[in-house]
């Protein structure tokens, strides 16, 4: 083949393989390969050092999928706190990011974005600590609710502080993620359902969720995998009382030194995070699909 024609190629070869060699081959080895490893890790029979090429086994996964206690106790604990606490974050910042999209000012609309984005500036466990502030027993959200004649709250080292805290870590990225879909709404489609005589909760179902559904469920996955692999926020405002697999995988791996079957519980994490969010998809679509 002619340079000529190597040359008039390379335009319709490059941008398709050229160009993602080298992100390929960077993802493929910050992820495939400690994947794979991870994977031979979750083969060791029990009581062996993890070893390339080993022996394999799968009684580390019979293990867990045997056992009530890790499937009822930790998994379905960590599905439920993950699920729940991600509703309460889409329901807090669907319409807080409705407001700061639908804002004229773009200096308040920058001001806004940017006091929604500070907090995740800050480590995790520095916001923990200020969520267990506001949530001590002494603290003003229980002395809030005195005042208004509710009786004495426990939100700290139990399931509500845990949904809090991680309901709170994740509305930002919601929010953010959010924004631009929101921006994205064809202002004529509402405006012609203003005029037909469209009241605001119909056009909501017919125009705005559609229209911002998407966005809605690739919000729900980033907050989804965020929450449901916590560590700190469990640790910090469950103090270690609410059982969520993300800290038993730590504890497993780092204080007993069970690296095998850490590794077959994080590979079950995984499966039961794509699982879930598949049900949620679905059950999303066909919901607004019926409105």
């Amino acid at each position: 083949m002619s340079a000529a024609a190597t040359t008039a190629r390379l335009p319709r070869i490059a941008p398709q393989w050229l160009l993602l060699a080298p992100a390929g081959l960077l993802l493929g080895g910050l992820f495939g390969f400690p994947l794979a490893w991870l994977a031979q890790f979750s083969l060791t029979p029990p009581g062996t050092q993890p070893a390339l090429l080993g022996p394999v086994t799968l009684d580390n996964y019979a293990r867990f999928l045997g056992d009530a206690f890790y499937l009822e106790r930790i998994l379905w604990t960590t599905i439920r706190v993950s699920l729940l606490s991600c509703a309460i974050a889409v329901a807090i910042g669907y319409p807080l990011a409705f407001w700061v999209a639908q804002t004229r000012s773009q200096k308040l609309k920058a001001a806004l974005i940017a006091a929604i984005v500070c907090p995740l500036w800050l480590n995790t466990v520095i916001r923990a600590f200020g969520v267990m502030l506001l949530l001590f027993d002494n603290g003003p959200v229980v002395a809030l609710a005195e005042g208004v004649g509710l009786p004495p709250l426990q939100l700290l080292y139990n399931e509500t502080g845990v949904v809090i805290g991680l309901a709170y870590l994740a509305i930002p990225f919601f929010v953010i993620a959010m924004i631009g879909v929101i921006e994205q709404i064809d202002a004529r489609q509402v405006e012609a359902a203003y005029s037909l005589g469209a009241s605001g909760p119909y056009m909501f179902r017919r125009v705005i969720l559609p229209a911002t559904l998407p966005g809605v469920l690739n919000g729900f996955v980033l907050i989804f995998c965020i929450s449901i692999a916590s560590f700190a926020i469990p640790q910090l405002l469950g103090g270690g009382k609410v059982p969520m697999l993300g800290m038993l995988i730590y504890r497993t791996a780092n204080v007993s030194g069970n690296v095998a079957f850490a590794s077959a519980m994080s590979f079950i994490l995984l499966a039961a995070t794509i699982l879930s969010l598949s049900v949620v998809t679905i059950a999303l679509k066909r919901a607004a699909a019926r409105r």
